[in-house]
């Protein structure tokens, strides 16, 4: 989004001009400003919803590539873990029976 094309409303015209800025954000994010400077954005709903499904796919991509490179920097796999946290806790209770 540039800031070029962005519709704004001040705050002022916010309040008295609603349902105009419900109307316009319906088709584009629009900029709420105050003392000339954009303070807020209000976008639609399922530009809303877009953008956090956006955000969660880019997470979700970032763990996948951050989980390869710990894989190739040679941290344990998923196996090798759940192997250690078992023989931990059959440790644990073997020193619990002997006390």
């Amino acid at each position: 989004m540039k800031a070029s094309n962005l519709t704004t409303f001040s705050a002022a015209d916010a309040t008295t001009r609603f349902a105009e800025l419900l109307d316009t954000a319906l088709g584009q994010p629009v900029g709420i400003t105050m003392d000339d400077r954009v303070t807020a954005y209000l976008v639609s709903k399922s530009a809303y919803e877009a953008m956090l499904e956006r955000l969660e796919n880019l997470e979700d991509q970032l763990w996948t590539f951050q989980a390869e490179v710990a894989r190739k920097e040679g941290f344990a796999e998923q196996e090798e873990v759940e192997g250690l946290l078992r023989r931990l806790r059959n440790s644990g209770h073997e020193n619990a029976k002997a006390k």
